[in-house]
């Protein structure tokens, strides 16, 4: 079915108006290249939104210089900060427009120190696995002999459960109240964020109130969260700027001593240390990266599942391989597993839910020699 004209028509018009506040009037910005969607033939073009406008590019030329640019020009941070909106739905947190720039060394936390552990965390996390999904299948509909799931909510479950042991630790992950909020957490900042960007900005505060029930899931994880922080911090601080944190053994019924692994540990241990960071600020980088790890996570894992079901072909030949290097494995070799590799990269590179992580905002105004201008605008 074809675009109706008058869409067309209505698209052209919005793209002219809007042009010269989004890319400037320099002579060499893409403003003569611009066109409508559906004659884009690689040239970059323009999409007004509510919160913003989006110049789309989609030739291999263009793609290349933009993934060259400086960090300091364009940033993915940017994007989802503004995405989130975090100042109104986590808690009255602010993130910076750049990763990195106090010295905070999440990633080192996450793809170094926590990585090293994942040979003694993973018996844990596969019988929680196992555990979290016979319970689904459990409470599950059967008809006609067939067990129906909604996948989604069912993953955020599984993937919320599974991660709050090695997150937040065993005594945490074991509330209750604390596994309830901080499953509800991610979505209602998600579904904030969607909000805060729909209104004028002196209705952000209220809409965010508004769709998270008064912010009801981050409060609750606030309070478990700031004695176990706070007393942390002190440890921390007792041990000295150069030495590491001193590992205590968890008394009973003490859940403030720090617990032997977790992931919230190595945030604060990758905390900047000569500016300390508040209890209050330290919990907002938790609840960020704690967002960023069931979100994603359990968006990727949905179109995983459904992608499965569009393609039965492919379910034998992943059995197989996850048969052959599973068997009595204590510890998995993931270069041992290819076709379950490339089978998620490809469901990740076709999803919706992805596509935000291909998007980049222009934080300093950005020229490139092949003529393509962003200059940054308060609505930018």
């Amino acid at each position: 079915m074809g675009t109706p004209k008058f869409f067309l028509d209505q698209t052209q018009a919005l793209l002219t108006e809007h042009l010269s506040h989004i890319l400037g009037k320099t002579q060499n910005s893409v403003l003569g290249k611009i066109v409508i969607i559906g004659c884009a033939h690689g040239e970059p073009f323009v999409i007004p939104t509510p919160s913003n406008r989006h110049v789309l590019i989609s030739s291999k030329k263009d793609i290349k210089e933009l993934s060259e640019a400086p960090v300091d020009q364009l940033s993915l941070h940017a994007v989802a900060k503004e995405m989130l909106q975090p100042k109104y739905t986590m808690h009255g947190f602010e993130w910076k427009d750049q990763r990195g720039v106090e010295g905070t060394g999440f990633v080192r936390a996450l793809r170094c120190l926590m990585t090293s552990q994942l040979p003694n965390l993973l018996p844990s996390l596969r019988c929680t696995l196992e555990n979290e999904m016979t319970a689904e299948l459990k409470q599950s509909r059967a008809v006609r002999g067939a067990t129906h799931l909604k996948v989604f909510p069912s993953t955020k479950r599984v993937v919320a459960k599974t991660n709050s042991l090695f997150f937040f630790g065993d005594e945490l992950s074991q509330n209750s109240d604390f596994t309830n909020a901080a499953l509800q957490y991610p979505q209602d900042v998600f579904v904030a964020g969607e909000a805060v960007r729909s209104v004028p900005r002196f209705l952000a505060s209220f809409a965010a109130s508004l769709t998270t029930r008064r912010h009801q899931a981050s409060k609750i994880m606030f309070e478990h969260l700031a004695p176990v922080i706070e007393r942390r911090l002190e440890i921390r601080g007792q041990e000295g700027p150069d030495k590491p944190v001193k590992r205590l053994p968890p008394k009973e019924d003490d859940m403030l001593i720090i617990p032997q692994i977790d992931c919230m540990q190595y945030l604060i241990d990758t905390s900047p240390r000569k500016t300390p960071w508040s209890v209050q600020r330290t919990i907002g980088e938790i609840m960020a990266v704690w967002f960023s790890s069931v979100h994603q996570l359990a968006m990727a894992a949905t179109f995983a599942l459904e992608d499965l079901c569009l393609h039965p072909e492919s379910v034998e030949a992943l059995r197989q391989e996850l048969e052959e290097n599973t068997d009595g494995a204590a510890v998995l070799d993931l270069d041992a597993f290819p076709l379950l590799d490339s089978f998620l990269k490809e469901s990740s590179r076709l999803s919706v839910s992805d596509a935000s992580k291909y998007n980049i905002k222009s934080v300093q105004s950005f020229y490139s020699p092949i003529n393509l201008s962003i200059c940054t605008t308060k609505s930018s």
